[in-house]
């Protein structure tokens, strides 16, 4: 590119607003999202969760609902064994629980049905077997040595610690007018998702394909 098309292009974008693409689309209701989409003989997903906080897993017992008319397949943790996450420090997450539950509304079965009313009624013939576990609903609580872990490589319950200094620390201190010290606390902040949870997947066998609309940014 010409300095000469460069510095018109920086004229163009520096300073004005951008227009969202879809912006009209989506006040107007005219966006199409993932629930908007047709499924025509699609099967019907739904997640049995879990009802305690914490817990060990110990039976997962599918085969009442196996048996019900109209259950095409039925994924539990034991089918999940690779783990992700949407950072690579925290790559310890299974699509579905494997030994342990975590939070009430782990995801612990997967079933997929003819229909809506068949998967929930697979869903109530799950039957789940739980050790419970210690459950902390305060942060400090859970950081307390002895603590039960969440996840056993991470004593105390801690994820990562991070540790930074720049420059002279203690010559600052020495050389400030006021030192003052506080701890603060903030809430996290979360996405307004305008879009409904759903997913819509399909796969091609001839080609070994799978198209996958979803609300996703981790679909894997």
């Amino acid at each position: 590119m010409s300095v000469a098309r460069l510095e018109k292009a920086r004229v163009g974008t520096v300073g004005v607003r951008t227009p969202l693409i879809d912006g009209v689309d989506k006040v107007t209701g005219r966006a199409k999202y993932t629930a908007d989409l047709p499924a025509v003989g699609a099967l019907c997903g739904r997640i049995l969760r879990s009802t305690v906080p914490h817990a060990r897993v110990l039976v997962v017992d599918t085969s009442a609902a196996q048996a019900l008319p109209g259950v095409v397949a039925i994924v539990t943790g034991d089918d999940c064994r690779i783990p992700f996450g949407v950072l690579p420090i925290a790559e310890n997450e299974f699509p579905l629980a494997r030994e342990k539950v975590r939070y009430r509304g782990d995801p612990v079965a997967a079933v997929a049905a003819i229909d809506e009313a068949t998967a929930a009624r697979a869903l109530e013939l799950i039957r789940v077997e739980y050790e419970k576990l210690p459950a902390y609903f305060d942060a400090k609580k859970a950081m307390k040595p002895g603590a039960e872990p969440i996840h056993a490589e991470k004593p105390n319950n801690i994820l990562r610690e991070v540790h930074a200094e720049f420059g002279d620390t203690e010559a600052g201190f020495a050389a400030a007018y006021l030192v003052r010290e506080k701890s603060f606390d903030y809430a996290e902040v979360c996405h307004a998702q305008m879009e409904p949870n759903a997913t819509l997947a399909e796969y091609d066998p001839e080609r070994g394909h799978l198209t996958l609309h979803t609300t996703t940014q981790v679909p894997y």
